[in-house]
């Protein structure tokens, strides 16, 4: 297995730009499945090496992860015009296209975050349902503009004007779309964020969107994800390859509900 650390020019951040890229073994030379793992607000691109065994469970499922880094922007490109996350998100897909050997489709790309990633991966998987083939999520940011009433702030502000109540927001995008790549999220049944993410879930129930949701003993906590994204990555396997993504979650964890 390869762990990369890779500095590349993004233009729509105007600067450099780092990732980790984890290269399963025997992925050197045939196609690979990428899954873009975001991370939260506090944390930037390097957490999930350091809080969890990514590696080990990337070489597991044999998907290659990239873990990119969004600062603190919701992986948005800012209302107030200073930076472009999402773009930047979609640029850095086109690069790693570029430089090794993908599958270059949505049935070769997952996205996937927690807490405020978990927000960037069903927002980037929903209105580009185009490049990802499969969002999963965990302890989401969902109710987004619940979220910035609770927590107001220059920063959010900045980043989102008005659109916190339309096109940024997920449960207005998904009142917009007409089909979402498979999506599987999650939450702690101690975490502040639960009542969000189950008014979520039946709002696409609804919807009519198929999703799958699970809630687990835990909080909002390395010990949890460090956990779930286990199940998170054999959701992204099992999808990917063309398997049925509830194989991957027919054995529920102890404790789920």
């Amino acid at each position: 297995m390869a762990l990369l650390h890779i500095n590349y020019w993004s233009a729509p951040l105007g600067k450099q730009a780092a990732l980790y890229f984890i290269l399963p073994q025997g992925k050197e030379t045939e196609p690979c499945r990428v899954v873009y793992l975001l991370h939260g607000r506090s944390d930037d691109y390097t957490i999930w090496l350091r809080r969890t065994s990514l590696e080990r469970y990337a070489e597991a499922t044999g998907l290659a992860v990239a873990l990119l880094d969004g600062a603190r922007s919701f992986y948005t490109d800012s209302f107030d015009g200073v930076f472009k996350y999402e773009q930047h998100i979609l640029e850095t897909v086109n690069y790693l296209d570029k430089t090794f050997h993908t599958v270059r489709s949505a049935r070769g790309r997952g996205i996937g975050g927690l807490s405020m990633g978990g927000y960037g991966a069903v927002k980037l998987g929903f209105k580009h349902p185009d490049l990802f083939g499969s969002i999963t999520a965990h302890s989401s940011v969902l109710d987004l503009a619940g979220y910035i009433k609770k927590h107001p702030s220059p920063e959010l502000k900045a980043i989102f004007g008005p659109r916190s109540k339309a096109g940024e927001d997920p449960f207005r995008l998904a009142a917009r779309v007409k089909q979402i790549p498979a999506l599987y999220f999650d939450c702690g049944l101690d975490d502040p964020l639960l009542e969000d993410n189950r008014r979520f879930a039946s709002r696409l129930k609804e919807l009519g969107l198929p999703h799958t949701y699970r809630e687990y003993p835990g909080a909002h906590t390395w010990e949890y994800w460090d956990r779930y994204i286990q199940t998170a990555l054999n959701f992204h396997r099992h999808t990917l390859t063309g398997h049925s993504s509830r194989t991957a979650l027919s054995k529920k964890v102890p404790g789920a509900v």
